[in-house]
Parts: C-alpha cells; structure tokens; sequence
C-alpha cells in the first residue's frame, strides 16, 4: 500500500484547486508540458482564465471561493520567481479559509534561500514539493516546518534513476518527508525529449518503462521515505474531478 502525500491525497479527491501564480521560470526542462504559448509569460490562470499579474489576488479568491476546496496548490513556471506573489498567496488562502486549509506549492529550489524559507513558513505554507534531485537544495529545508516531498517525473534513464536512488538512500538525514514519481506521460511539448532519450515504447500517450523504473527505486529505497507513484490514470483521474 502507497503512502500517498496529503497534498497529493487532496487532489486525487478532487478537493484541491490549482492556481499557476506565473508561467515564467528559470529553467526549459525537456519534460516540461507547458505549452510553448504559456511558457515564459509572467500571467496567472486558474481553470483556464488568465488574470494579469496586478489582479492575481482575483484567482486566488475565487480558487479559495469554491466551498468543495479543501486546499490550493501553487503551482508555475517557478513560482519562487514572484516570491512576494507566492507569500501573499498563501497569506490570502489561510485568510479565507483558515488554518487546516491545506496549501502547497511547487519549485524547481534554483531560490530556495533561507529568508525566503522563513517567509513560506510564517505565511503558513503546508508542503512543498520540490523538483530536484540536488542534495544541496534538501539540505536547505532540512529545518523547515512545513513537508517537504521530492516530486519529479519517473525518467527511464538510468543516470536520473540511480541519482534519485541516492537521493531517496539520505532522505532521512535530509527529513524528506516523501518522494512522489510522475508516471511520464508524453505530450507535444516533450516528445523531442522523448527521442532524445533513446528508444522507448510509447503506449496511450505514456511511457510504460517509467512503471518497471518506478519499482526498481521503490525496491531499492525500501523503507527510507514513503515513496508514491502517480500513474497516469490517477493523474487523468484528478483533471476529471478538477473540471467536474
């Protein structure tokens, strides 16, 4: 049985409300799936409306206005890049709908410093999740208190998998507090990246090997962290529910 993250939990409920706080970001990774219209454009959307970065405190309220929401996430581009968006965000969610509302938020940690740790603490952040595979980056939010969850694409590439073996093998010095794999699932923007990684079978939009590599780190990792695989059909499963 998967321990399954809360942040996680309340969006495969449907319960979650996501709201991308900017489509800027610091890097192009090649399995981004952002769109190449959307990618770079400092705008905020939530549910496919766009709202100009001035009016962002708009989707919030109306993410945070849904009486079916139990949480928010935070998501981008990297949302660290508008640290004060990010803040007052939070600060707006837990206003609205007080403390056991749970919010969590994403970043790639290129600006995971320590002043700005403090900041998502005391606006009342829940979780973060993080895609990195960089020790350093975990080492700064060993103290922090809120989960922190190691979240990352399942590549089928041997390079990445052992590197987040080795990662999953400290998690307990670096008080992660879960690892959560994306089955990889292939899209327009991502399929150069796709062939580039050699030849994989691609089935109903997905690459079943990230399955076969999921196990392997699940076997390796054992019980260090508790480690959560979303499939693709969880993950169809939670925009279902979104646009219901």
């Amino acid at each position: 049985m998967q321990l399954i993250p809360k942040g996680c939990q309340c969006c495969i409920e449907g319960k979650k409300r996501q709201v991308h706080l900017t489509y800027s970001c610091t890097r192009h990774c090649g399995f981004c799936p952002i769109p190449a219209e959307k990618f770079g454009r400092d705008v905020v959307e939530y549910e496919n409306c766009e709202y100009p970065a001035r009016n962002f405190e708009r989707a919030i309220e109306m993410a945070c206005g849904d009486p079916q929401a139990q949480g928010l996430a935070l998501s981008g581009g990297e949302p660290t890049l508008v640290s004060e968006r990010l803040i007052l965000a939070i600060r707006i969610a837990k206003r609205l709908r007080g403390a056991s509302f749970h919010v969590h938020a994403y970043t790639n940690g290129a600006f995971l410093f320590n002043d700005l740790i403090v900041a998502l603490e005391e606006a009342g952040l829940d979780e973060l999740r993080v895609n990195s595979l960089n020790v350093n980056v975990f080492s700064r939010l060993r103290a922090a208190r809120f989960d922190v969850i190691c979240e990352v694409p399942c590549i089928p590439r041997e390079p990445y998998i052992q590197a987040l073996i080795r990662l999953g093998e400290q998690c307990a010095a670096l008080q992660i507090n879960g690892i959560t794999l994306n089955e990889f699932e292939v899209t327009r923007e991502n399929l150069d990246f796709v062939r580039r990684l050699g030849n994989l079978a691609i089935t109903n939009h997905r690459l079943p090997e990230s399955a076969v590599f999921a196990e392997r780190i699940r076997a390796a990792i054992g019980s260090r962290v508790p480690l959560f695989f979303c499939t693709s059909e969880i993950a169809e499963q939670i925009r279902i529910a979104r646009n219901r």
